[in-house]
């Protein structure tokens, strides 16, 4: 999944890639005789692909929160949006199943810095969506 976002506030486009990688996850065979799940989760990380100039981009570096890669369970479909209110760009991540995450920007619109994610929650309880394979979309 990809979007173009100007990630660093500098008038032009770069592109987000987020990448997820079944190999942990693995397809037969997953449940043990009991239905106990067996293999491992479904990973997801998130790439910037900086436009260097009109039409040229640098490698792809992964996008760091809380001090680390970005690492979700699911094909995560990074939306980048001021979430908050507060003028720079924040992330919401889907999850594999049922949840999203919201990666807050504590940098600023042109330093982008980000949080740990957290679960979204309503009255302080996780939002749960009942739903698989959730790549969310922003929209006003």
């Amino acid at each position: 999944m990809w979007r173009y976002v100007d990630y660093e506030n500098d008038g032009d486009l770069d592109i987000i890639i987020a990448i997820d990688d079944w190999t942990d996850y693995g397809w037969d065979n997953a449940f043990d005789k009991n239905g106990v799940w067996t293999n491992g989760p479904l990973h997801g990380t998130v790439y910037l692909i900086e436009q260097t100039k009109p039409g040229e981009y640098a490698k792809p570096v992964h996008i760091n929160a809380g001090g680390k890669p970005i690492e979700n369970f699911s094909i995560s479909g990074a939306n980048f949006e001021d979430f908050d209110g507060d003028g720079d760009l924040d992330i919401i991540i889907g999850e594999f199943v049922d949840r999203l995450s919201w990666i807050e920007n504590t940098g600023t619109r042109t330093k982008p810095e980000y949080a740990a994610p957290k679960f979204i929650k309503i009255n302080g309880e996780i939002l749960h969506l009942d739903l698989e394979m959730i790549v969310p979309t922003t929209a006003d």
